[in-house]
């Protein structure tokens, strides 16, 4: 159950900006004078949180106010094409994707702020990171998944068709009462 709870939440994750998932606390990403791209997923944060989406702030203490992030690594390949400008400091940041890149090249540490994975449910009794307790089972929608093969149908029968299947609502519908039990949901008649 864990598993799939866990699959559950870093798919929300994934397609909503939870506001629990994203740092307070801003992850270190240390850059060397000889290397122009970095991935967000080498960052180090404090608790151990791992960067899953969007950047959205990047600060150093030369530009302690934080850097205006370029939406295209192609802005800073036009100031250098060869990506040989090296300098002190770091005056300019793209992000893009899953990467960050800098120029000039230099060798300094940066605070990265960006949406995290959730902490992974390992024992029955974890909850769900990312979600207040209330909304658990609001969000985390208790659900059947079935292919239509495993119900002796193809998948493209009509709406009319299915809704005119009496066996079919009844299998459904004894599958659904049985998943309720197990989940713990109490009566679902």
């Amino acid at each position: 159950l864990t598993t799939w709870l866990n699959q559950c939440m870093l798919e929300l994750a994934a397609m909503y900006e939870l506001p629990t998932l994203r740092l307070r606390t801003p992850a270190t990403l240390t850059t060397v004078a000889t290397e122009y791209v970095y991935n967000l997923s080498d960052t180090t944060h404090p608790d151990g949180y791992t960067y899953l989406k969007r950047c959205f702030r990047i600060t150093s203490t030369t530009f302690q106010q934080g850097f205006t992030l370029e939406p295209s690594v192609t802005i800073l390949d036009d100031l250098d094409p060869e990506h040989n400008d090296t300098g002190t400091s770091i005056q300019r940041i793209a992000v893009e994707g899953d990467q960050i890149a800098v120029w000039p090249l230099a060798a300094e540490s940066l605070s990265v702020w960006y949406y995290r994975r959730p902490v992974d449910m390992i024992q029955d009794a974890d909850t769900p990171d990312g979600i207040p307790e209330p909304y658990h089972y609001r969000v985390l929608v208790p659900m059947v998944l079935l292919r239509a093969t495993d119900l002796g149908r193809s998948g493209y029968e009509t709406v009319a068709a299915l809704n005119a299947d009496v066996q079919l609502k009844q299998t459904l519908e004894a599958l659904r009462r049985a998943a309720g039990q197990l989940m713990g949901l109490g009566d679902v008649g």
